[in-house]
């Protein structure tokens, strides 16, 4: 990031040359510690080698439990709506289903060949859906762990499946992938019947947010576009915000009429959806020195979390757009985040490979 801004700052390179000057150790200075490097920081602090402290921390949050088992990257996480559960998928290929009392694995689902990127889970029907890199969907029992069914949703193996929505009324799975170009799909989920699909973006589909009356969807991709389809037409005539970011749209939540985006760009932008398929712009939230990763939206719909490669999650004010806490316990990038249904537990997970639980 420092190399970053140098060169935004000196772009001509003999002006690099010129204005980089060595300078030597002071121990009175004292430098501005940003929040999300408090954690990194407290890690490598040596207080008997250090006589005079250069930072100076402020206190931190800490997660009240961690669930520990991956080997790998944490990519994505979902509470069941009873509270009891919490399923998580990594880039360990496999996806574990957490009891959130005790922090205990209940079962260890394998069968992915690539590292999963989505699940879902619903404690009425005892189902969990996972989708993976390796373009498969996978429908798994709750309670005895064993496969039920297996869908592969695309033949081209250079297909990447980013993002999957649930209509579990309807039993159906909306599937967001990338390839040549980025493709939606709607499938019925018992069966595997593909029902119809669309060359949405001519890069990937990122991610997929869909309406609490499952009448719409939003698709963010690597375009910078967002497209609203309005479900009971089918996938057809999309609204779209062009340009809605500066860079790739990686994350997407809709709370009420409001849809929330999240960029590579590093800001969020909430959208209003007004009638007659317009949109306006209503906030946009800057603070994040990393892309924002993943949303997730309080079960009240008054508080919006982020999560982000600068390390750290942000819980923001909806209807405000007023940053309320940041959250430092994670050491790497956090990738997923997740409120329980009751929003007194907020959830992260990613790159180090541990899950975080916080007392809201």
């Amino acid at each position: 990031m420092g190399k970053s801004l140098i060169q935004l700052k000196y772009p001509d390179q003999e002006a690099i040359r010129r204005k980089l000057i060595p300078i030597l150790e002071n121990k009175q200075v004292r430098l501005p510690t940003p929040e999300y490097l408090i954690p990194t920081l407290k890690q490598k602090a040596q207080p008997s080698s250090i006589k005079t402290p250069i930072f100076k921390f402020s206190f931190v949050k800490t997660a009240f439990k961690s669930l520990i088992g991956h080997s790998d990257w944490v990519r994505v996480i979902a509470f069941s709506a009873n509270g009891k559960y919490l399923v998580s998928g990594s880039n360990d290929r496999t996806v574990r289903l957490w009891d959130v009392q005790t922090g205990q694995i209940i079962h260890l689902f394998k069968g992915h060949k690539e590292r999963v990127k989505c699940v879902w889970i619903d404690d009425r029907t005892k189902q969990i859906i996972s989708g993976s890199a390796d373009s498969t969907l996978k429908l798994w029992n709750l309670e005895n762990g064993d496969l039920l069914n297996t869908i592969e949703t695309s033949l081209n193996p250079k297909t990447v499946l980013n993002a999957i929505a649930i209509i579990p009324e309807q039993q159906l799975i909306v599937t967001g992938s990338t390839s040549v170009q980025g493709t939606i799909k709607r499938w019925h989920w018992q069966t595997g019947e593909m029902l119809d699909a669309v060359n949405a973006a001519f890069s990937g589909i990122n991610s997929l947010a869909l309406s609490a009356d499952n009448k719409i969807l939003a698709s963010g991709s690597g375009g910078r576009t967002i497209k609203i389809w309005h479900l009971d037409r089918g996938l057809q005539k999309p609204q779209v915000i062009p340009n809605a970011h500066e860079s790739d749209i990686l994350s997407l939540a809709i709370c009420d009429r409001i849809l929330i985006s999240g960029g590579k760009d590093r800001t969020l932008k909430l959208w209003i959806l007004e009638t007659g398929e317009k949109w306006r712009l209503l906030h946009m939230l800057k603070g994040h020195v990393g892309s924002i990763w993943d949303l997730a939206i309080s079960p009240d719909g008054k508080t919006l979390a982020s999560a982000s490669g600068d390390f750290t999650v942000k819980v923001w004010e909806i209807e405000t757009g007023k940053l309320l806490e940041t959250l430092t316990g994670h050491l790497v990038e956090v990738r997923t985040v997740a409120f329980s249904p009751d929003g007194k537990i907020l959830a992260s997970a990613g790159d180090d490979w541990e899950i975080k639980l916080w007392n809201m």
